[in-house]
C-alpha cells in the first residue's frame, strides 16, 4: 500500500520510519522549556543534515503558498507535506486495516 504525502508524491507504507509534526523541528518559545528547547535545536540539525545530504523533498503545492505541518521520514529521503501529521497517520491506519481486515 501506499501513503499520499500531498503534491503528487507517494510513499510505500513499509518504508516509512516515522511521520512528525513540523513543530518539533521549528518551534522557539520559550515558555516551552529548555529540555525541549535543545530537543528542538537537535532536530533541526538532523533535518539540516538531511537538506545537506539532498534527502529532503519538498511536497508542498508552490502556488498555495503553504507550509509543512508534517515530515515524513523513511529510509532513503524526508519528506515535507502539508498535510498533518494526524491525517497522515489516519490514512496510514486505514490503508493497514483494509490490508489486514480484506477478505479472501
Amino acid at each position: 500500500m501506499f501513503l499520499h504525502l500531498g503534491n503528487g508524491y507517494v510513499v510505500r507504507n513499509q518504508d516509512i520510519i516515522g511521520i512528525f509534526d513540523e513543530k518539533i523541528f521549528n518551534e522557539k518559545k520559550k515558555e516551552l522549556g529548555s529540555g525541549y528547547l535543545k530537543a528542538v535545536k537537535a532536530n533541526r540539525k538532523l533535518l539540516d543534515k538531511e537538506k545537506e545530504a539532498g534527502r529532503v523533498l519538498d511536497c508542498l503545492y508552490e502556488v498555495s503558498g503553504e507550509k509543512e505541518k508534517s515530515l515524513v521520514f523513511t529510509d532513503e529521503n524526508t519528506y515535507l507535506s502539508p498535510i498533518s501529521p494526524r491525517a497522515l497517520k489516519g490514512r496510514l491506519n486505514d490503508s493497514l486495516n483494509q490490508c489486514f481486515h480484506r477478505k479472501i
